[in-house]
């Protein structure tokens, strides 16, 4: 079963880091941010998870798009609780930014993979 599981999420991971680099910002992020930003984004294509939920964490407060990526890192962490903790992460965001495109579209993956498919349309 974990097997199973953890390749549902690996097959999220390319997307993720395709769109990371495509959405648009709410300010622009100092080249500090987007360095640390750049990091946690390559310890996620190695799958080390939960350092790049670390690095994103410090960015989240002032970065909507670097709270996406800490959802992103904190589900495929796969630890107890990680996935109802990513959705609030993202409802922190589409509060801020009600059409935030990464989160809708994370948040809706991670409904439909916990079996609430009306809520994920």
């Amino acid at each position: 079963m974990r097997m199973t599981t953890t390749l549902r999420w690996l097959g999220m991971v390319p997307l993720a880091l395709a769109i990371a680099a495509c959405a648009p910002e709410e300010s622009v992020p100092s080249a500090a941010a987007s360095a640390a930003n750049d990091r946690g984004v390559a310890l996620m294509g190695q799958y080390r998870y939960a350092e790049a939920e670390e690095i994103f964490r410090e960015l989240a407060p002032k970065w909507l798009e670097a709270r996406v990526n800490q959802a992103i890192a904190t589900l495929n962490r796969q630890q107890e609780g990680d996935e109802q903790l990513a959705l609030e992460l993202l409802a922190e965001v589409l509060e801020a930014a009600p059409t935030h495109l990464r989160a809708l579209y994370t948040s809706a993956i991670l409904h439909l993979y916990l079996g609430d498919a009306a809520r994920a349309a």
